[in-house]
């Protein structure tokens, strides 16, 4: 009887990895050089199988074994392939007649977008891609005419989308102008937004950024009647609905709802403060983030990036915070902010001009452009006066946004590179 081949250790014999670390470890040992072994793993009709050996051929059996499980993972690999693609395809030939005879009419792709989340989507040249989802962002839509579902154009390298929500069946008869619009607010230095569909196409085709064959397309949604809301029922609520109501405190004058679902909880901004305060749940085991207090603060900074200011599970410790916060001099509101406020109190159409939406919302921009630059817009100022006299509403806004971009760079240089496309 030859000895038993000795595995002194804790090594687990289901793991390749251990197998061949067990194996090493053995080939070093003292007890290496006495003991001969049995080849019997090698197949019956193999030269010698079954004769001993000795740990000299060690070497030899490990390379075998690394070989046979690498061939294994190969194996796995490509059978986890073809079921994960046979499981694509099942999806794409279950999905409702009118939604594949859209999608095949546009002549869309299935994008695997990871962890096993799917979207329709059609790829350009320059590397620019365009993504259709259902509501939850993760699965193909199957109702043409939902108007939840979710639309995006995205840069090929950088983190950069504008996304919005329409129906397929009107974002795929405007998908040149959404993404046309998409590569015109990008090559402007303007932030990746997530924004109305109205809002796209008004500004796009105000703006002559938009695909001409599609303009009837255009014409048409924006003349059609506005869907109808979710009655009263706050963003928050629409967006974690799980969330109780008691759950949200009374939030001071300022603060707006800027909850989103692919966020851990519900957010408010108050924004001519830069502040924004996330809601999370009261017990702690439901948070994303267990150790987290309930309620944190942070101040949005003119980059886009959130400074922490203060976290507490009392509520009334935050609002105590609240009346005793002021921003940084000379910081708030921060450039996206003054951004959005721009965009908005432009004209959408030419009945929009003089309107009380649009000269309430010039009036908002320029308040606040005064709360962070109070110098630069008065009418004492000669220079301003200078340049918007004569200007229309939509050149002083434009005239205001590059002085505030200069501005903005002179206070923070490192922002030069990201909004240099601007001044």
């Amino acid at each position: 009887m030859f000895p038993k081949f000795p595995l002194n250790g804790d090594f687990d014999l289901n793991d390749v990895a251990t197998i061949l670390e067990a194996l090493e470890h053995y080939a070093k040992s003292p007890e290496a050089k006495t003991h001969a072994f049995r080849r019997d793993i090698f197949p019956a009709e193999y030269e010698g199988a079954g004769a001993a050996v000795t740990p000299l051929r060690i070497p030899q059996i490990m390379e075998m074994v690394r070989t046979a499980a690498e061939s294994a993972t190969r194996i796995d690999r490509e059978m986890a392939a073809r079921h994960f693609s046979d499981a694509i395809e099942n999806t794409i030939q279950r999905q409702p007649d009118p939604m594949k005879a859209l999608t095949e009419q546009h002549q869309l792709d299935v994008d695997h977008t990871g962890g096993g989340c799917l979207a329709y989507a059609r790829h350009y040249e320059d590397g620019w891609y365009f993504w259709l989802t259902a509501e939850d962002g993760a699965s193909l839509p199957d109702n043409p005419d939902d108007p939840a579902c979710q639309i995006g154009a995205y840069h090929p390298t950088e983190d950069w989308w504008l996304n919005s929500s329409a129906t397929p069946r009107q974002a795929l008869s405007v998908i040149g102008t959404f993404v046309v619009f998409a590569k015109a607010r990008y090559a402007a230095g303007q932030e990746a937004t997530i924004t109305g569909f109205r809002d796209i196409l008004t500004t796009a085709h105000s703006s002559g950024h938009f695909v001409t064959d599609e303009a009837e397309a255009i014409a048409a949604i924006l003349a059609a009647p506005e869907p109808p809301q979710a009655g009263e029922e706050p963003q928050w609520k629409r967006e974690f609905p799980e969330f109780k109501a008691d759950w949200i405190p009374e939030l001071p004058p300022g603060f707006e709802d800027y909850s989103w679902h692919n966020d851990a909880c519900p957010r408010f901004h108050d924004t001519m403060r830069d502040l924004v305060v996330w809601v999370d749940y009261p017990e702690s085991q439901d948070r994303e983030l267990p150790e987290n207090l309930r309620f944190g603060v942070c101040r949005e900074r003119d980059d886009g990036s959130l400074e922490d200011l203060y976290s507490a599970d009392e509520w009334t410790l935050v609002r105590d915070f609240f009346d005793n916060y002021s921003p940084p001099a000379g910081s708030a509101p921060n450039y996206n902010t003054l951004l959005m406020l721009a965009e908005d109190a432009k004209c959408k159409t030419d009945e929009d001009w003089g309107s009380d939406r649009q000269v309430d919302a010039e009036n908002r921009f320029f308040k606040a452009a005064m709360q962070r630059f109070p110098d630069h817009f008065t009418d004492t100022n000669d220079d301003w006066q200078e340049a918007i006299h004569k200007a229309t509403s939509d050149e002083i806004i434009d005239e205001a946004m590059r002085r505030i971009v200069k501005e903005v760079v002179r206070q923070s240089p490192q922002l030069a590179t990201l909004l240099e496309k601007k001044v």
